[in-house]
């Protein structure tokens, strides 16, 4: 395991060790499967930092999940993405806040 890990060279931003390691003990997937309320998932497909892998189990394990992988996208949602994003984002608070009316 790496002392560090950058996540944006360009921007040298990084993870340090200790979460890479300790992140790879958490039963995330356990946890998360008790939430049964709506779940939105933006993944992009240029994602370096995150595999897809993880957000199709997410996808798999919350009982309702939708899943938007965008084209184009890395992990940062730098690009034209970032709009694309916030519209999601936005969606699917406002779905929830009309929801729980």
């Amino acid at each position: 395991m790496p002392d560090k890990l950058l996540v944006r060279p360009d921007a040298g931003l990084s993870v340090g060790g200790a979460y890479l390691r300790s992140a790879q003990v958490l039963p995330i997937y356990e946890v998360a499967q008790r939430y049964h309320g709506p779940v939105t998932i933006i993944h992009g497909d240029h994602d370096v930092v995150v595999n897809i892998k993880a957000s199709k189990r997410y996808e798999a394990v919350y009982e309702n999940a939708t899943l938007h992988v965008l084209k184009n996208a890395d992990h940062s949602f730098i690009n034209a993405s970032r709009e694309t994003v916030t519209n999601l984002a936005t969606e699917a608070i406002v779905k929830q806040v009309q929801l729980n009316h």
